[in-house]
């Protein structure tokens, strides 16, 4: 699985609601699955995990937030193919530089920096509404940068 980033940038969307997107490609030759929810993790400038921001499964508790447009379920991605989750959460002062992603909890994640820091408010919620087949297959993909490991300073 080769994971590309896709970011449509930060929605500054009513009362402080922010959104972004995130693409995963599969560049292999096999057709590839996925189910339910990514697993993701906010990081700081220097790769740490960012005490007080939780990450939920969907979108309802994060306020204003509009309903998730997909039900989680079974996805196959043949190579080539993409598929999204869209990230939600309110702005606040927290300055989240990269996300750890992965396709669902116990897969290998990947480390990617946002474009815009994750401004997550003071509910410190980050909802990830399920996996859904990428909305423009021929938008082109950004390959994931390279982030520091947990605890290694970042490099710019």
């Amino acid at each position: 699985m080769c994971a590309s980033r896709r970011a449509r940038g930060q929605v500054n969307g009513a009362m402080g609601l922010r959104a972004q997107t995130v693409t995963l490609t599969n560049c292999g030759k096999q057709p590839y699955r996925l189910n339910g929810y990514p697993s993701v993790r906010v990081l700081d400038e220097n790769g740490k995990v960012m005490d007080g921001v939780k990450a939920v499964q969907g979108t309802d508790s994060i306020p204003m937030a509009p309903p998730e447009d997909a039900e989680p379920g079974p996805l196959i991605l043949d190579p080539g193919e993409s598929a999204q989750t869209n990230l939600v959460w309110r702005s606040g002062a927290q300055a989240g530089t990269y996300l750890r992603i992965a396709p669902a909890a116990g897969d290998e994640p990947v480390t990617v920096r946002v474009a815009d820091p994750l401004d997550i408010g003071p509910e410190g919620e980050l909802g990830a509404t399920a996996w859904h087949m990428a909305e423009d297959e021929t938008a082109p993909a950004r390959p994931m940068t390279a982030a520091p490991t947990e605890g290694a300073a970042a490099r710019r």
